[in-house]
């Protein structure tokens, strides 16, 4: 048997990891020799009680774990923390017909999306604080609301689609909204936030696909892939404290399936790098405050993660035991260089997606 996911954020709200066209503004473009070196991690491979699978989609530096998983009784998707030594918190939010977070800070409050009780296509946002409290939000005229990225004032970033198009936000803890749009853009989709409030992503305007930086003063600086035209930014996965950006971007248009990775510094110089034997699907989930790169990439047999060390060394890994179609999926990593995702495994009931830790050394 093969866990599902089906009941999660609506399909017509989904946002691939994509988008992006060129010229260019930063300062240099390198690319970087590197090394593949011997994965020496450790992991840690759970699943949620009366789970028929479970996904870990947020660490913070804590170790702690946030992510989702369908109830073997109510096929419900729902939602946990799983806690540094191993103990396992599911919940809800109230009156929801799915709970999935996506991002959660040091503070343990998590915050994601849920799904509307009435209305099978519209969803909301939502955050869970430490104490177990809900608060539940959307922007204005928001039919789904996602979210990017939780600091440890309680500031949310994210987008939300409306009737017409795709815009930012940024939710203050006492609940003040600001809604942004990337200059003369039809499409604005933040990948991420740092602790200061900066936000980054990846916008679409009358021209084509380009990165952003959103200051917290509300500045933008919008940069773009090397190679142009036609080169595409497809990613931006996340923002450091310093202000550099992951993320991934194509030759071409459409061609986000075989994406080279990218680390943006604050100052603009761009590195690019490739995973070897990558055919199609790779992508960032996040950079640390060292500029540590984690992320995933595909062969023609299944899905594996990478980190690359600020020293351009390559770790490329696999979870013990696993299996197509999602092998090891990497979804999240922190400021040491942990990384939580899921994992197909192969057992009794056939293959099973379950979550996994991998705790760097």
């Amino acid at each position: 048997m093969t866990s599902s996911f089906s009941d999660t954020a609506p399909a017509r709200w989904r946002i691939a990891a994509l988008v992006v066209v060129v010229p260019l503004f930063f300062l240099s473009v390198s690319g970087y020799a590197q090394s593949i070196v011997q994965d020496s991690a450790d992991y840690v491979v759970f699943d949620v009680p009366n789970a028929v699978g479970t996904q870990a989609s947020a660490i913070n530096n804590h170790r702690e774990v946030a992510g989702y998983f369908v109830d073997a009784t109510s096929n419900k998707t729902r939602a946990f923390l799983r806690e540094r030594k191993g103990t396992i918190i599911t919940f809800d939010v109230p009156n929801s017909s799915y709970t999935t977070p996506s991002r959660m800070n040091d503070r343990g409050d998590i915050a994601g999306t849920f799904g509307d009780p009435v209305q099978n296509n519209i969803c909301h946002g939502f955050v869970r604080h430490r104490e177990g409290d809900f608060v539940v939000f959307d922007p204005p005229n928001s039919l789904c609301t996602s979210v990017s990225g939780i600091n440890d004032d309680g500031v949310i970033a994210g987008y939300f689609f409306t009737p017409n198009r795709v815009r930012g936000y940024v939710r203050q803890a006492d609940g003040t909204m600001t809604v942004f749009d990337a200059p003369n853009s039809n499409t604005t989709v933040p990948g991420g936030m740092n602790e200061r409030g900066d936000v980054a992503g990846i916008f679409v305007d009358q021209v084509g696909e380009h990165g952003f930086v959103r200051s917290v003063a509300g500045d933008f600086v919008i940069f773009d892939a090397p190679n142009t035209p036609p080169a595409q930014i497809c990613q931006v996965a996340g923002i450091n404290k310093r202000g550099d950006v992951a993320g991934a971007f194509s030759d071409g248009p459409n061609e986000c399936g075989s994406a080279h990775e990218f680390i943006r510094s604050s100052s603009g110089d761009i590195i690019v790098f490739d995973i070897p034997n990558t055919v199609g699907g790779n992508g960032s989930v996040g950079i640390t405050d060292r500029a540590e790169d984690g992320g995933l990439w595909n062969d023609i047999n299944t899905t594996h993660g990478f980190v690359r060390e600020p020293d351009g060394d390559l770790i490329l890994f696999d979870v013990g035991g696993a299996e197509p179609p999602d092998g090891t999926t990497p979804q999240s990593i922190n400021d040491a260089g942990d990384i939580c995702g899921y994992t197909d495994q192969a057992t009794s009931l056939g293959i099973t997606r379950r979550a996994f830790i991998r705790i760097a050394q």
